[in-house]
């Protein structure tokens, strides 16, 4: 007879003539079998056997220090369940940050073995050792700290949740401050515009023959980024069929998809790093017009490379592969030097096209929102609240110009 909720069941067996009870349970995926004469001796025998496991199973996690509990509880208990990148957070969070704190080789026994209060100590010292990193850094730190002993306590191998009265840092506590949001104006961007269409000359050849051109696919990446907003991943995992017309003519890009950077951890992997293709939710799937300059960006690719131009080919690419973010960096800070325009990163042209957006019209926070790809509007107003304060005296001052309209 089957037990209930699939906790195994129960069969009879005559073996060389003694009738026997037998209770099957699958535990761990290993079938396992408890013979009794009677129900009451093979449930005995099925407990016992539970009994002795658990024993073996403390003993080892008792052993076993912070770090590889912390490691176990992601690569074995958690991994089904998360993204490749998270898992990516948070291995990085235990094996290069909380692997700078005595925690982090502390056996399970010993931590368990002190007092609440000593307890708590250990892990707020854990959170604070890492003050002279970033905030992001340290709430990445605490995360994990909270997920680790939250679980610990449940499975019954913490004596409590560790991670109990201990202390977030905040932005006033950590050393290293978070970095304001850097972007170009408008007019720095048709610098690399400028910069982008450069040929080389006789007088001066920068890279190729004259009447090249000096820079290659990565400039038109470059320039293209600064008027869409797109994130990089998005960028260069774009292929020319996610380009759409609407019936009036209006080209727009459909963005349900990107290339995510990940640790490579194949069993035969020849590189640390590889590259997937992460596939957003329905409702993350978004629409992005784009502008004549985007276009025109397009029509230059289209033209000068003209036999990358099929439906499931990468647009950004003349070899089939992404372009790496290291490269377009390099490319970016070239062009930079070479038009006197600050020196940012890719992903800053992100901010470069919010910020030129917002700060022509505060009114397009919600647009720009939805442009970016962000969850909520409020997202965006945190992320570009610097831009609001500034133009706070702007907006006060309408009063002066409606009192020197009516003099």
């Amino acid at each position: 007879m089957r037990r209930a909720n699939g906790e195994g069941c129960w069969q009879e067996r005559t073996i060389n003539g003694t009738h026997y009870y037998v209770f099957i349970i699958s535990i761990n995926g290993i079938q396992k079998s408890f013979y009794g004469k009677t129900r009451k001796e093979a449930t005995l025998k099925y407990n016992k056997h539970l009994e002795k496991s658990t024993i073996i199973s403390t003993k080892k996690i008792q052993i076993m220090t912070f770090s590889e509990y912390a490691n176990k509880w992601l690569f074995e208990w958690r991994k089904q369940n998360l993204s490749p990148k998270t898992v990516d957070y948070y291995d990085y969070a235990i094996n290069q940050y909380i692997k700078k704190t005595k925690l982090y080789n502390m056996q399970i026994g010993t931590i368990n073995a002190k007092s609440p209060k000593e307890i708590r100590k250990i892990f707020q010292d854990a959170v604070n050792t890492n003050k002279n990193y970033s905030k992001s850094i340290n709430n990445s730190i605490y995360t994990v700290l909270c997920l680790v002993s939250k679980y610990g306590f449940t499975m019954a191998d913490f004596v409590c949740n560790y991670m109990d009265g201990v202390d977030k840092l905040t932005e006033r506590d950590v050393e290293t401050k978070t970095k304001t949001k850097r972007s170009l104006t408008y007019d720095q961007v048709m610098k690399l515009w400028s910069e982008m269409e450069k040929l080389n000359t006789e007088e001066k050849r920068i890279n190729g023959k004259p009447g090249t051109y000096v820079y290659g696919m990565n400039a038109y990446a470059i320039l293209f980024c600064c008027f869409t907003g797109l994130r990089w991943g998005e960028l260069s995992r774009l292929e020319w069929n996610d380009i759409k017309e609407t019936k009036n003519g209006t080209n727009y890009i459909i963005i349900n998809k990107q290339y995510v950077y990940i640790k490579n951890r194949d069993n035969k992997a020849t590189t640390s790093k590889k590259y997937i293709t992460k596939y957003p939710k329905e409702e993350k799937v978004r629409l992005i017009p784009l502008s004549s300059q985007a276009q025109d960006i397009l029509i230059k690719v289209k033209e000068r490379f003209p036999e990358l131009h099929k439906p499931n080919n990468l647009i950004f690419s003349a070899t089939g592969n992404p372009i790496a973010d290291s490269n377009a960096r390099k490319t970016l800070h070239k062009m930079c030097l070479a038009t006197d325009v600050p020196l940012i990163s890719p992903h800053e042209l992100r901010h470069t096209f919010a910020s030129i957006l917002l700060n022509e019209d505060q009114q397009n926070l919600y647009a720009v929102s939805s442009l970016l790809g962000h969850s909520s509007p409020d997202i965006t107003y945190k992320a570009y609240i610097d831009i609001f304060e500034k133009n706070k005296l702007d907006t006060i001052q309408i009063f002066d110009k409606i009192n020197k309209t009516d003099d």
